[in-house]
């Protein structure tokens, strides 16, 4: 394969334009974000893993959006972050009229006669590539690739039915790890809507025996109590050394807030170790099977996720700004704890008892406080029985993502570097 900068790729017409999101007094604040119908907002976080998920994404205002100067990409657009998080990559997915980004991110549009986005983004997370993205980082106290030093950037161009070949290998293992994606997204709806309607409209099973008395929380099955998480659940949480470890090899993964977001989701690119012997030391935050974790202080407090099943480790710890939260009542098991907290009705809770206007943030009085009914102890054993299945599946699914992107990243490798041609493969 020749390499090429990109900025000769721009003037022989193969890329179409780079651009990334507004700067300045121009960049849209969180006053400017909605639940629903708005635009989809890119940010670097929308990268897990080096790649774009879209499930989780915000939206902004569309009149905002509509008054914003650059930034606007479209479908088919390669995406690469060049701020903080350095070198992920995503394609604007179809389905959208148009999406915003952030400063953080920068859109490639190519001409498909000439360049596949595939093709480039698959350049993109190549090794040569991403070697290149981290020498021109470090030379800022910040992590940064300016638009002007990406144009400098050389990548491998391939003739274009090779192009057509290497983007079709790596697609299929794409498409695999979005097909797992979509499961689990299913799933999730599914038990979720299980729990609301045994727990929030009290349509279990059973229901018809059971008197509705008053509460503080509200009316409730007489057979079930309404009382406070301190009751029902222990709390603990970990910490980190100054200077942490650098890899797995000489330390043990540390959970951090930015890894508490929903169970089976895990973004290894940005994990954080302890050393060993200081792990080994530690006298809380050290997972247990089964955990449930929450994000106690940040700028996403109440964010929750489910330590289960060995994802995303066997051992591991977590770190000051995340809670582990253990059940120590037969009337409140692991599943339903996980699922109450990703109740939206349980996060806006946990953010209006915020406990420090300057950091946003709960403490462990805050957290023993908090209302939660919990049903009787037949209840609670059928409903963990229900939706183990289905939370049990999602862990499976995570795992084998994380085979196909550890094996889809192999590929990339080979590919590149010439070890596999891609008229044999």
């Amino acid at each position: 394969m020749d390499t090429i900068s990109i900025a000769d790729l721009v003037r022989e017409g193969a890329i179409l334009d780079i651009q990334d999101g507004n700067h300045g007094e121009k960049h849209p604040t969180a006053a400017d974000y909605v639940d629903s119908d708005g635009v989809p907002f890119l940010m670097a976080r929308d990268f897990p893993n080096g790649s774009l998920d879209v499930s989780n994404v915000t939206l902004l205002r569309r009149d905002v959006a509509s008054k914003l100067r650059v930034g606007f990409a479209k479908p088919g657009d390669v995406l690469l972050t060049h701020k903080g998080t350095i070198g992920a990559t995503g394609i604007v997915p179809n389905g959208f009229d148009y999406v915003m980004l952030t400063p953080q991110v920068t859109y490639y549009r190519t001409d498909p006669r000439k360049l596949l986005n595939v093709y480039l983004r698959c350049a993109f997370r190549a090794p040569a590539f991403q070697q290149q993205l981290a020498a021109f980082s470090a030379q800022s106290t910040r992590p940064f690739v300016s638009i002007s030093a990406q144009r400098s950037l050389v990548v491998p161009v391939a003739p274009y039915s090779t192009q057509r070949r290497i983007a079709t290998l790596v697609s299929s293992y794409d498409d695999l790890i979005a097909n797992g994606e979509q499961r689990i997204r299913v799933l999730e709806g599914m038990v979720r809507t299980i729990y609301r309607e045994w727990f929030v409209l009290f349509r279990y099973f059973g229901r018809q025996k059971v008197q509705v008395v008053s509460s503080p929380t509200g009316p409730i099955p007489k057979t079930w109590t309404a009382t406070t998480l301190g009751a029902v659940v222990e709390a603990e949480t970990g910490k980190r050394p100054k200077g942490g470890a650098s890899s797995v090899e000489d330390g043990v993964p540390s959970v951090g807030a930015e890894n508490v977001n929903g169970l089976g989701r895990h973004d290894y690119a940005v994990e954080k170790y302890v050393p060993r012997a200081f792990f080994e030391q530690m006298r809380s935050g050290v997972v247990r099977d089964r955990d449930v974790a929450l994000y106690k202080d940040g700028a996403y407090i109440g964010r929750s996720t489910y330590f289960r099943d060995g994802f995303p480790h066997q051992t591991f710890a977590v770190n000051e700004h995340v809670f582990l939260l253990r059940t120590v009542s037969r009337r409140l098991g692991p599943n339903m704890l996980y699922l109450w907290l990703q109740q939206p009705e349980t996060v806006q809770t946990i953010r209006s008892k915020n406990a420090n206007a300057a950091q946003p943030g709960i403490n462990r009085t805050i957290l023993n406080g908090l209302p939660i009914t919990i049903p009787s102890e037949d209840v609670a054993v059928r409903f963990e029985s229900l939706v183990e299945p289905f939370l049990a599946a999602i862990v499976t699914l995570a795992k084998q993502r994380e085979l196909l992107r550890r094996a889809r990243d192999i590929l990339l490798v080979r590919l590149f570097s010439g070890r596999l041609r891609v008229g044999t493969a």
